[in-house]
């Protein structure tokens, strides 16, 4: 059984990944109906990897016999002016989610959970090693 502060933050990890999901999907949508079709792809794979993420995430958390709670997904994508800006907005919202990694992997050590323990066992110390963690416990 997962502890329902590390229940609560996977909650919130996963619907981050689906807002970044819905996010990529409207770049690419917007990329291609500017005939940017390259870019769109680039942007399309990019959703397609935050979907797999947050599937992988949420299964996690259901297999431990925990509660996965679905939350809206925000509507906060805009209509680009150029290629640059989308770039400016992916990287604002990927740090967000770097950060909301970090603090995940943050709690897992705080709470020395058994239930995450396919996930990373040392405590990270950089933002990489945050990454890292994610990746173990999404198994990318």
């Amino acid at each position: 059984m997962i502890a329902a502060e590390m229940q609560n933050a996977l909650n919130e990890q996963i619907n981050e990944e689906y807002c970044l999901w819905y996010f990529y999907r409207s770049a690419a949508a917007c990329c291609h109906e500017t005939n940017l079709t390259g870019f769109s792809k680039w942007l399309r794979r990019h959703s397609e990897k935050k979907l797999g993420q947050a599937s992988r995430l949420s299964d996690f958390v259901v297999d431990r016999r925990g509660h996965f709670e679905a939350k809206p997904i925000s509507l906060a994508n805009g209509h680009w002016t150029s290629p640059l800006a989308v770039l400016d907005s992916a990287m604002q919202r990927e740090r967000h989610l770097s950060e909301s990694v970090a603090k995940l992997s943050r709690l897992r050590w705080n709470s020395r959970s058994n239930t995450t323990s396919r996930c990373r066992t040392t405590r990270p110390r950089t933002s990489a090693r945050s990454a890292t963690w994610h990746a173990d416990c999404c198994g990318y």
